[in-house]
């Protein structure tokens, strides 16, 4: 669709500016699903079931910044809870490199 083209190009202008500029920090791109009510989990939280918060065109581009990325950072709750793949399946492209936050 149209906005996700726009949202891809100016992803890909705010990378090209930043990288002119020659910052010595990473370009950082945060994305989340939440359900109409706020949340980012379902009810029960990380001991409930997994709740889909996404349709098919939003997985589509989940799927498309995740293949214009070097890296994917997921926290260990969400890997523990989910076990995501955090890989490029849904369009073509390489999959990021997957990294794990945990506070220990």
């Amino acid at each position: 669709s149209l906005s996700e083209v726009l949202l891809l190009q100016t992803l890909q202008q705010g990378f090209a500016e930043h990288q002119r500029a020659s910052l010595d920090v990473p370009f950082v791109t945060v994305t989340f699903a939440q359900s109409i009510d706020g949340s980012i989990a379902g009810p029960l939280g990380a001991q409930g079931p997994r709740l889909m918060l996404s349709g098919s065109r939003s997985m589509t581009l989940t799927h498309r910044l995740r293949a214009v990325h070097d890296a994917i950072l997921v926290g260990s709750g969400t890997l523990f809870a989910d076990d995501p793949m955090l890989t490029v399946r849904l369009v073509p492209g390489r999959s990021p490199l997957r990294i794990v936050l945990d506070a220990q």
